[in-house]
């Protein structure tokens, strides 16, 4: 089987609008900036629609790693990851290939 992998970040980030009031009061907005992301990683074999998928609050090289461990467990039999890739500097763990 072959999978193919992608990720997407859902969040939200507020910032301070405009608000009216009544003369001669005076509007009190304190600036706050939020940003609050989560992230999916999920692979699919596209033959057979089968998915794994993972929720992360990083997006990192230890997400990644622990998608590919989670793909690796739950295609014990089926799967195959034949060679790592990297990302940049950072190298991806090995992944364990299976028959």
């Amino acid at each position: 089987m072959v999978f193919f992998e992608d990720e997407a970040s859902f969040g939200r980030m507020n910032h301070v609008r405009k608000c009216w009031v009544h003369r001669p009061d005076r509007a009190m907005v304190k600036k706050q900036a939020v940003r609050e992301y989560l992230y999916a990683f999920t692979t699919v074999c596209p033959k057979t629609g089968e998915t794994c998928s993972i929720i992360s609050p990083f997006c990192n090289t230890e997400a990644m790693n622990a998608l590919l461990s989670e793909t690796s467990i739950t295609f014990l039999f089926s799967a195959q990851v034949v060679k790592p890739y990297s990302l940049g500097t950072v190298t991806l763990a090995n992944p364990v290939k299976y028959f």
